[in-house]
Formats: C-alpha cells, sequence, structure tokens
C-alpha cells in the first residue's frame, strides 16, 4: 500500500508562524485630555515641532530631527533618597526603563531648552559654592545668610534642569511608557492620521 503523504516527516517538530508583540515598531497613542503619548520602548513622532507645533521637514531645516532615549524609573526608587544616595543610585540604574523617541524639535526652541540647561547647570555650580562657603561660615551669622540662598539656588538650577528636557517618561502602564513634554495645544496634531 502506498503512503498518502510521502513528503511529511512525522519526527518533525510543528511549524509555526510567530507573531511579534509589537506589530508596529514606532507606534504610538495620544491622549489629548492628559495630553500625553503611550508608546512602547520605541515611538517615532511625525516632522512636526513637539513645542510649537510647527511642520518641520529635515530637508528644509537640518539637525532638527532627534533621537533621545527618556527613562522611567518606578517613584518608589525616589525613597532610596532618604536612606543613602547610593542605594537611590543603584536602585534607579537597575530599575530604570528606557523607551527612544525620534522627534522633531524647531531650532528656535532647542535653543530655548539648551540655555535653560546652561543655566541650570551655572545655578547648580554656584549653589554648591554658596552652601559649602556658608558651611565653612556657620560659626559667624553670614555662614547662614549665605548658605540658605545657597541651597534656594540649587533648588531652583533642579527645577531648571528637569524643565530643560524635551520629553519625559513619567509612567508606564500596561508595558507602554506614559511621555509628557508637548503641550496641549500641539498634541492635538500628533493624533495619527491627522494631518
Amino acid at each position: 500500500m502506498p503512503d498518502a503523504t510521502p513528503d511529511i516527516n512525522p519526527y518533525q517538530p510543528p511549524q509555526s508562524v510567530l507573531v511579534p508583540v509589537k506589530s508596529n515598531p514606532g507606534a504610538y497613542r495620544v491622549d489629548v485630555h492628559r495630553g500625553s503619548l503611550h508608546g512602547f520602548s520605541y515611538v517615532v513622532l511625525p516632522e512636526i515641532c513637539i513645542k510649537s507645533g510647527l511642520p518641520l521637514s529635515a530637508a528644509s531645516e537640518p539637525k532638527t530631527r532627534i533621537t533621545r532615549k527618556v527613562y522611567f524609573c518606578p517613584p518608589w526608587a525616589y525613597l532610596g533618597v532618604l536612606v543613602n544616595i547610593l542605594l537611590y543610585i543603584l536602585l534607579y540604574f537597575v530599575f530604570r526603563k528606557p523607551c527612544e523617541v525620534t522627534y522633531s524639535i524647531a531650532l528656535s526652541e532647542r535653543r530655548k531648552l539648551v540655555r535653560r540647561k546652561i543655566f541650570g547647570y551655572l545655578g547648580l555650580f554656584g549653589g554648591i559654592f554658596a552652601v559649602g562657603i556658608g558651611a565653612s561660615l556657620l560659626e559667624q551669622p553670614q555662614g547662614w545668610a549665605i548658605l540658605i540662598p545657597g541651597a534656594g539656588l540649587i533648588i531652583w538650577s533642579f527645577v531648571l534642569l528637569f524643565r530643560s528636557n524635551a520629553l519625559r517618561a513619567t509612567g508606564r502602564q500596561n508595558q507602554e511608557f506614559v511621555i509628557h513634554g508637548i503641550p496641549r495645544k500641539v498634541i492635538g496634531q500628533f493624533v495619527p492620521g491627522a494631518e
């Protein structure tokens, strides 16, 4: 009696088609009411300035397309600062999750962010210097007069440095990153299909 299926090997493992979880890399969704983007570990935004909403093209304005990694660290990891700064650094590097975002930003808006970053670092170093001088003069009355403004300068510089980031990951829900930093008046232009 001849074999009905001579091409099939009965000892071969079954073949299956694997469908990737992320079928559309670079895809994202927009939550207009909360002013946030939701995406997986790789997000590609259209060529629209994320701060002003102006359409940009890499051909007309060079160096406007940027790819950056934003990191999300769970909020409970920041409690490590209360114990020890080294514990916080360890927790941050162990539990942070990266998300790569490709976006466009106008040169004028980028200059504003760079200016904030420069003033933030200058304020940080100036504040550390003032705190050091004030701490060395604590026995004298002018020590506190230098120490307290130095501490305020450090806090102000951290606010500037935080605001100098174009985008930031503020949460993670169902394996999706929640990305903030785009103004509410502009975020409606990033809805897929709305151009």
